[in-house]
């Protein structure tokens, strides 16, 4: 126990260096995407291996029986030494893009706020008809709504129904669905609450609530705890951008913070049929630890075989006549040894973006990846910073991509190299921007670069 304190206290001083360092001296922004990815990487993977290896979650070591101390020192090392591997990446991202730290960030929303043309509902509007005529065509395919099972029992709990709606027991392809259903809305909502901030009119307005209420419910519909706080968290950074001198005290984080494990509780409770004692376990388990399985039963299963990349998205992998091996759900039959895979309810494991790597290449590319990955997305950061347009819809689409790369913290890292997703994103992005240009442009001399201006 006095080593694994020792390892812990030396971790923490190697954790705080780091973060003194990217939060004060270089003054890292939570509203970017590198500074989002390491906040969530703080909070759902850092913390938890801590608290693993101190045997302070008691769900994991007496129902999942996580307590090879082995591996968990394993686990607390890579989670560790993943910071000084960031300020690597980033601070490498910044000299390439010879950026200068003049106030970026607020000279960019201040830009933003200034172009006050908002004349494109339309196209807003008919993107969003597009969304609810494909989440019509999916609802057809799925036998009852998840969140209605919860109002109206059907004679099977309401996680058979959430399975049959986005998990294993779903007959078809429900990442396209989702796309279009979900994500897309999610970036129009962004769109339309921006505007309806900077009008006076009421047309953004009625727009931006119509849109968010949708986006709420689709939030909660399939009973998934996680996406609703994410996108609320999201509906504020809007709001932050609109007006970025609110002040980020530590009673606001303390109060997001404990609203978000209230929410969690009460969704335990009323989803999943828990009583309040059992939500309240559960729910600081998945928050604090729940994460962190994928990558404890990766580096206890994978330490001497290695996948080679059989984990990557099937249709890449299946042209080169390899198997594929789902990762993440044999990591839930490997950690929640329980369950039966027969019932067709197993679920996912993800984990951090490198487990995955390690899973398939070993530690020398995992230790490449630790660099590379925030090398990438503050890269992104930079180009947003200095070359996007600036008017709402490429900030919404910039929050978007902070909010999807985000999960580089909590999922595999193949299906961002194979980002179907984003293309569809950016598609749409340039349809809305089409039509900005179209009906804004005009005699405007609309700014469509960014120049950085020392203040």
């Amino acid at each position: 126990m006095l080593t694994n304190v020792a390892l812990t206290i030396a971790s923490i001083c190697i954790f705080s260096t780091s973060i003194n360092y990217l939060f004060r001296k270089r003054k890292l922004p939570i509203f970017s995407i590198s500074g989002f990815f390491l906040v969530t990487y703080i909070s759902f993977i850092y913390f938890g291996s801590i608290i693993l290896l101190l045997g302070l979650d008691s769900f994991s070591f007496q129902q999942l029986d996580m307590t090879n101390t082995i591996t968990l020192r394993k686990v607390l090392f890579l989670t560790t030494i993943f910071f000084p591997f960031y300020v690597l990446g980033i601070n490498g991202a910044d000299i390439i893009a010879s950026m200068r730290h003049n106030n970026e960030l607020s000279n960019y929303l201040k830009d933003v706020k200034s172009n006050t043309c908002n004349n494109y509902s339309n196209i807003v509007v008919f993107i969003f008809l597009v969304g609810i005529f494909v989440f019509v065509l999916y609802l057809k395919k799925i036998p009852f709504v998840p969140i209605l099972s919860v109002i109206s029992p059907q004679g099977k709990s309401p996680m058979y129904f959430r399975f049959a709606a986005v998990g294993d027991l779903f007959e078809g392809k429900i990442w396209w669905h989702k796309y279009f259903y979900a994500y897309i809305p999610y970036f129009i909502s962004y769109i339309a609450f921006y505007n309806a901030l900077n009008e006076r009119g009421k047309k953004w307005k009625i727009i931006s609530i119509t849109i968010i209420v949708y986006c709420i419910f689709i939030s909660i519909f399939d009973i998934q705890k996680a996406p609703i706080i994410f996108y609320l968290i999201s509906l504020f950074f809007v709001y932050y951008a609109f007006k970025p001198n609110v002040k980020s005290k530590i009673s606001v984080y303390l109060l997001t913070s404990g609203l978000a494990i209230i929410l969690v509780i009460l969704m335990y409770v009323f989803f999943m049929g828990r009583d309040y004692k059992n939500a309240l376990t559960e729910a600081t388990h998945r928050a604090l630890t729940g994460q962190i399985q994928g990558l404890y039963g990766i580096i206890e299963d994978f330490s001497d075989e290695y996948l080679w990349g059989k984990s990557f998205p099937p249709f890449f992998i299946n042209v080169l006549g390899i198997n594929f091996y789902d990762l993440d759900r044999e990591m839930k039959l490997y950690i929640h040894f329980y369950i039966d895979p027969s019932t067709g309810m197993v679920g996912r494991a993800p984990t951090v973006y490198f487990g995955e790597v390690y899973a398939n290449f070993g530690l020398l590319i995992t230790f490449i990846s630790m660099i590379f990955v925030p090398f990438v997305l503050r890269l992104i950061d930079n180009i947003f910073l200095y070359k996007a347009p600036r008017n709402s819809i490429f900030l919404s689409f910039y929050i978007f991509l902070i909010f999807h790369y985000k999960d580089l913290a909590l999922s595999r890292f193949s299906p961002f190299l194979f980002d179907a997703q984003l293309i569809l994103m950016i598609f749409i992005l340039l349809i809305i921007n089409a039509s900005y240009r179209r009906k804004c442009s005009r005699g405007r001399g609309v700014k469509n670069r960014l120049v950085i201006t020392e203040r």
